[in-house]
């Protein structure tokens, strides 16, 4: 019998052995290295995470842009006389008085850039292009603010500029320094947030209305509602930001005319939800600047337990239950205001551009 040869058994080992390592790495090695090879092929990691920081993007949500009224960023240079609309609706607004910027850190949604408009408090203020159609019923109203102080925020008016024989549909800061929506229906009707919005810090008002009811939101939380509010006035106009109109409604601020930080406003025929206004909270939200808010509990009777018996013969006397209530709703009438009273028509539609009447009469306040 022929003695193998060494030399060819030695490379039969060495080949049976590679063949083995690689049945071997065949059966173990793709389960785990699938998991890597598909995360690693975004060598700029940018994939969807825009439309998670930017307030614009909040905007850009095809319910939102292409019902919207408006969408105003807010976010041109100092002494701009145009504000750019985002939505599909392209109704271009006009600057008028004074515009300053705002960039002092914190800013809400910093990261969408540019700074904020900064209003003088006198003469600042905003009108849309366009003359909108009666807005009864269903509609949502948005706005980033920052103030010491109070004045109307954003509203609906039957005038451009100027004095108005109708308004509503409003958001305003009151002299208790506490922030108002509200919309009249042959009387005013209101809901206002349970603490002070007039700190200094950033804050994110919502305002809703349905045949549900309203709803307003402070900071991503709903903090006030009424299922009554559900009918506003029935009027043609322009929504207007900074100042506008306020005669007969409660809680009068010192002053119509807002001095402080606006942006991102926007106005939809749609009521933005819960889950809606608490991710634009979190996406605009400068770091640590505001807490969120606890939602208020509505009222609910506490009955005080009776206090334990004593030596004194007589009976001791329990006392009545009280109560521990925080309303979170108020809705109370209010002087009415005289919407009726003055004999001014709406105005005829107007350009987009109407920075040629910058100055026009400022409504009283």
């Amino acid at each position: 019998m022929r003695t193998p040869d060494p030399g060819r058994l030695r490379a039969l080992l060495v080949s049976s052995a590679a063949l083995v390592a690689v049945l071997i790495t065949a059966v173990l090695v793709p389960a785990t290295s699938s998991a890597f090879t598909a995360s690693v092929t975004n060598t700029t990691d940018t994939a969807a995470a825009k439309s998670r920081f930017l307030c614009g993007d909040t905007f850009a949500g095809e319910r939102r842009r292409s019902s919207a009224y408006f969408e105003f960023g807010l976010t041109e240079a100092a002494d701009a006389t145009t504000a750019v609309d985002s939505s599909d609706a392209g109704d271009v607004g006009a600057y008028l008085g004074s515009n300053a910027k705002d960039a002092a850190p914190p800013i809400a949604c910093s990261g969408d850039g540019g700074g904020a408009y900064l209003l003088d408090g006198s003469t600042s203020r905003i009108s849309t292009g366009r003359r909108y159609p009666p807005i009864l019923g269903t509609f949502s109203e948005e706005v980033w603010f920052k103030t010491t102080s109070g004045g109307k925020l954003l509203g609906f008016e039957a005038a451009q500029d100027g004095q108005s024989s109708n308004y509503d549909k409003h958001l305003y800061i009151g002299g208790s320094g506490h922030l108002v929506f509200g919309i009249f229906n042959g009387q005013t009707q209101t809901l206002s947030t349970p603490g002070r919005v007039d700190d200094g810090l950033w804050h994110y008002a919502v305002a809703t209305t349905s045949a549900s009811g309203s709803v307003l939101y402070l900071d991503g939380v709903r903090v006030a509602a009424d299922s009554g509010i559900t009918t506003a006035e029935d009027y043609a106009g322009y929504w207007r930001l900074g100042s506008g109109a306020l005669g007969g409604w409660p809680d009068q601020p010192a002053s119509i005319w807002f001095a402080g930080s606006l942006r991102f406003a926007a106005a939809y025929p749609v009521v933005l939800t819960a889950d809606e206004v608490a991710s634009a909270w979190s996406i605009g939200r400068p770091g640590g600047a505001v807490p969120t808010p606890t939602p208020t509990p509505m009222p609910t009777p506490t009955p005080t337990p009776s206090p334990a018996p004593t030596t004194d013969p007589s009976p001791a006397a329990t006392p009545a239950p009280t109560t521990s209530a925080t309303p979170t709703a108020t809705n109370a009438p209010g002087p009415t205001p005289d919407n009726t009273a003055s004999t001014e028509t709406a105005p005829p539609d107007l350009p987009p551009d109407i920075s040629t009447t910058p100055d026009g009469p400022a409504p009283s306040g």
